[in-house]
């Protein structure tokens, strides 16, 4: 007996989160996988990648309507924090709009939905937080990803949402935030780092 792949659709592929989460789904037997970007194509054997804007409803709904996806993980965003904080439109528009027209889509074909959040929905000043504890975000990106987050509650009863801070190396050859700093440090140049994070 042959059993049905799992659909899986996850978004924002060409972020470093995204990128290594459609890897790994892409090298699972029980999975068909498909990966969304924006601004960077990319390639991933056995995951069908493809350009997406989430900040285009129809375009969301016509996705989810074609693949059909059993479940959604919704890495995209605008996730660097100075940019968040510089162009504020842009960021709600991608973290907060982008997210509610991705749950109304899913909500259309019954989708489980998982929403990546940001561990900085929390001021950090207390620490070993619960999902009980009420947030208290410090920054416009942590802002969007908790108005995110209330949009996915509030729509959405099959949903999970992480809060997370994510690190490591980017598959998609973009610098992530690990290569940026040893990448200064190796050419000596003045690093300016978080304060308020």
């Amino acid at each position: 007996m042959v059993k049905d792949k799992k659909r899986v659709l996850i978004t924002g592929a060409s972020g470093l989160l995204g990128a290594n989460v459609a890897l790994t789904a892409s090298k699972k037997k029980d999975l068909e996988v498909y990966a969304t970007y924006k601004s960077h194509p990319v390639r991933i054997n056995k995951c069908r990648t493809f350009y997406l804007d989430i900040t285009h409803k129809k375009e969301v709904e016509q996705s989810m309507l074609k693949i059909n996806p059993d479940f959604v993980i919704h890495t995209a965003a605008l996730a660097n924090v100075d940019q968040c904080q510089q162009y504020k439109r842009e960021a709600w528009v991608i973290n907060v709009s982008g997210t509610e027209n991705l749950v109304e889509a899913v909500e259309k074909i019954n989708s489980r939905l998982v929403y990546i959040s940001t561990d900085s929905v929390f001021d950090g000043r207390r620490g070993w937080y619960t999902e009980k504890d009420r947030p208290n975000p410090l920054n416009y990106y942590a802002k969007t990803k908790l108005a995110g987050e209330k949009i996915v509650e509030g729509r959405n009863g099959n949903h999970t949402i992480i809060r997370t801070n994510i690190y490591g190396w980017n598959i998609t050859g973009k610098f992530s935030l690990a290569e940026w700093v040893i990448d200064g440090l190796k050419n000596r140049k003045t690093l300016t780092m978080f304060k308020d994070v």
